[in-house]
């Protein structure tokens, strides 16, 4: 098998995992990043 039918494979296994779970939960997770990446990022430019 050569790695992009690898690839397409994986990522149609991610989108089905995607779409099973709620939107919710993903976008609640990415704001969850997101906020603490801005923690990150303005505690390195406040000091």
């Amino acid at each position: 098998m050569d790695p992009f039918t690898t690839l397409q494979m994986a990522f149609e296994q991610r989108n089905r995992t995607l779409s099973n779970s709620s939107n919710d939960d993903i976008d609640s997770i990415d704001r969850r990043k997101v906020a603490r990446y801005r923690e990150k990022v303005n505690v390195e430019y406040d000091n």
